[in-house]
């Protein structure tokens, strides 16, 4: 079973994304911000992290490239509302595997984060 870290500040996206990945078969854990992310990555150790740019306490870019140099075998799938050209092309930079733009297709957005872990042999 592969295990997905979500970092996300808002409760309801929290919910919304544990009630789409759970039923696929997924471990969920949750962090609701930038240094919670950091802990869990570490004690969780999971196989793909879906997280938001703007977090409290923290850039989630700045999170994922420091869980790309660390962690280099974790996926990293960057889900947020800034969604232009030059904040995807920042994501990808900083390691992301994937930039998806809010609002997304949730089917598309499964999609993904199957497509990911299938390509690394996690499911």
């Amino acid at each position: 079973m592969a295990k997905i870290l979500i970092v996300e500040d808002q409760s309801m996206l929290q919910s919304l994304y544990r009630a789409l990945l759970t039923p696929q078969g997924f471990e969920i854990e949750i962090a609701s911000n930038y240094q919670e992310g950091l802990q869990k990555t570490e004690s969780f150790k999971p196989d793909l992290m879906v997280m938001d740019v703007n977090l409290p306490d923290g850039f989630g870019l700045d999170l994922c490239q420091f869980v790309k140099k660390t962690y280099p075998g974790v996926l990293v799938v960057i889900v947020s509302a800034l969604g232009g050209s030059v904040d995807m092309a920042a994501g990808l930079k900083m390691g992301a595997d994937d930039y998806i733009s809010k609002p997304y297709n949730v089917r598309e957005f499964i999609s993904r984060v199957k497509a990911l872990l299938r390509s690394v042999g996690k499911i």
